[in-house]
C-alpha cells in the first residue's frame, strides 16, 4: 500500500479500534453493495464465544454498512482488495 492509500477516506470503512482491528485482521469484509461479509474464522468464534458473539454478532456489528446520509462509503476497488486478502487469509487459516 502507497502512502496515499492509508489517509484515503475511501480506503475501509470508519470503525472503533475493535472493529477497525478486526477488518484490517480480514476477520471481516465489506461487500460492494455494504454488506458485511464475517470470515469463516469469526462465524465460529462468534458460535463459541459470547464475548465474540456480543462485539461481532448482530448486536455489536450490523449487517449492512451504516453511512451518515450524504457519505461516501468505502471505494469499491479498496473493498474488492480486501475481499481477496480475506479469501486467502482463510485459505491459509
Amino acid at each position: 500500500m502507497v502512502n496515499y492509500e492509508r489517509i484515503d477516506p475511501q480506503n475501509g470503512p470508519a470503525a472503533c479500534p475493535t472493529h477497525d482491528a478486526a477488518f484490517e485482521g480480514f476477520l471481516f469484509s465489506v461487500t460492494d453493495d455494504g454488506r458485511i461479509q464475517r470470515s469463516s474464522q469469526l462465524e465460529a468464534a462468534i458460535e463459541r464465544d459470547a464475548r465474540f458473539r456480543h462485539n461481532f454478532g448482530e448486536a455489536g456489528l450490523s449487517n449492512t454498512l451504516l453511512l451518515p446520509s450524504g457519505s461516501h462509503g468505502p471505494g469499491p476497488d479498496y473493498l474488492a482488495w480486501h475481499r481477496t486478502q480475506m479469501a486467502s487469509a482463510q485459505v491459509a487459516a
